[in-house]
C-alpha cells in the first residue's frame, strides 16, 4: 500500500501506489479515486515520470468519465495522450487513446451525435499520425 512505500520512504512506490489505488477506486466511478490519482500525478510530474503522468491522467480521465463531467475527461484524455507520445512506447499510447476513444463513444450515450463525431475523426487523426 501507498502508506508502506511512503513509510519507508520509497516516493516512486507510493505515486504508483496512489495511482493503481486510483485505478480501482475510478473504474467504480468513486469520487475517492481522485485524491490519490491526483497525489500521484503531481509526484510524477516534479519526478519527470511520462509513464507514471500518464497513468494517473488516464486515472482522472476515466473517472470523469464516469462520473459524467465529459469536458474535463477530453482534457484530460488528450493531455493522456500528448504524455503517451512523449513518452514514445506504443502500447501506452495506444491506452492512452483506447480512453480518448471512450471519451466519443460516451458523447454518443449521450446524445451529442456531431461531437461525437468530431471526437472520433480526432481520434482517428491522432493513431494515423502515429505511423
Amino acid at each position: 500500500s501507498s502508506s508502506i512505500a511512503r513509510a519507508l520512504g520509497d516516493r516512486s512506490l507510493a505515486a504508483y501506489s496512489d495511482s493503481y489505488i486510483g485505478v480501482a477506486l475510478g473504474q467504480e466511478g468513486l469520487v475517492a479515486a481522485e485524491g490519490p490519482a491526483r497525489a500521484a500525478l503531481a509526484w510524477f510530474e516534479d519526478a519527470s515520470d511520462l509513464y507514471g503522468q500518464r497513468l494517473a491522467l488516464l486515472v482522472l480521465a476515466t473517472l470523469l468519465i464516469r462520473q459524467g463531467d465529459l469536458a474535463n475527461a477530453r482534457v484530460v484524455s488528450e493531455q493522456a495522450v500528448r504524455v503517451a507520445r512523449a513518452y514514445g512506447l506504443g502500447r501506452e499510447l495506444g491506452i492512452a487513446l483506447q480512453v480518448l476513444g471512450t471519451f466519443g463513444i460516451v458523447f454518443e450515450q449521450f446524445g451529442k451525435h456531431a461531437d461525437a463525431d468530431s471526437q472520433t475523426h480526432d481520434v482517428l487523426q491522432v493513431v494515423g499520425s502515429f505511423r
